[in-house]
């Protein structure tokens, strides 16, 4: 009997099974808390005369402040916090502690074609513009062989030239504004050199071009495209980041279904190369 009234007791007094119509208030943690990747960040509740906080269900032994610092270990977990005031304890509903997901940053230009190394080739006199896709949209800086360049827009980088010039490497840095200490940089340097195509550098060029149509799109779009690029992953990102549809490169040319994604801007890329779609 002893045993019975001493397990009543531990599930009675078990915040889980505190009866939220004991009191006459409801403790919660507003927002939708949501990290930057290797960051913290504080969630709080409002102010009564103790605390003590639970991740997952489970007490967080020593913290019994008004506020809570998370960090990455505590991305997937939800946080709650039992609330005491004028002897009375509620526990406030629980908070899912989300994570900002970045894909990486992507660069896209009207021109696709790279000669037998793999390096981009422009003729002499002829101009390319680099447009680096919105998975950073601040503190943006261009790099030629790993020095800084200057440009008046920093979403774009136009190179041209009047004369043939070595295979120049060109990468681009930058910071989303919702995680400003989050640095992102191009995975892999863009090898671009200009050649006279009039002395016949152009027959070892290698086309590969992407085509995407229709473009605004109401239920689907194909993706047209050069044999060489069969298997390749394409991946389709809302505005916040997100992959919304992925795949691979079928047949020449591959029909995506988007019936179900909401009207608005997306980016399709395509390797390491981006494309603005609208539905």
């Amino acid at each position: 009997m002893l045993i019975r009234r001493l397990l009543l007791l531990v599930i009675f007094c078990s915040p889980a099974f505190i009866s939220r119509t004991q009191c006459h208030f409801d403790p919660t943690i507003p927002g939708h808390p949501a990290l930057c990747p290797f960051g913290t960040d504080t969630i709080w509740t409002q102010e009564y005369d103790s605390f003590q906080w639970y991740k997952d269900g489970e007490m967080l032994l020593g913290d019994t402040n008004q506020f809570l610092v998370i960090t990455s270990a505590d991305i997937g977990s939800y946080m709650s916090v039992l609330t005491t005031a004028s002897g009375c304890s509620e526990l406030s509903p629980p908070v899912l502690i989300d994570m900002w997901y970045f894909t990486g940053v992507s660069v896209y230009s009207d021109f696709y074609q790279v000669d037998q190394t793999g390096t981009g080739v422009i003729c002499t006199g002829d101009s390319v513009v680099l447009h680096v896709d919105n998975s950073i949209d601040a503190g943006i800086q261009w790099t030629c062989n790993d020095l800084p360049i200057t440009t008046s827009d920093p979403h774009t980088l136009v190179l041209t030239s009047n004369q043939e010039t070595p295979v120049n490497y060109y990468s681009v840095c930058g910071y989303s504004s919702v995680c400003p200490g989050f640095l992102q940089c191009l995975n892999l340097s863009i090898p671009i050199r200009f050649a006279d195509c009039a002395a016949g550098v152009s027959e070892n060029i290698v086309s590969k071009s992407v085509n995407i149509y229709p473009n605004p799109f109401i239920t689907k779009f194909s993706i047209l495209f050069d044999p060489t690029l069969i298997g390749e992953q394409f991946r389709l990102v809302d505005g916040i980041g997100r992959i919304v549809l992925e795949g691979r490169l079928e047949n020449n040319e591959s029909v995506v279904d988007a019936a179900s994604l909401s009207k608005g801007s997306y980016v399709l890329i395509v390797g390491n190369s981006a494309f603005k779609l609208t539905k």
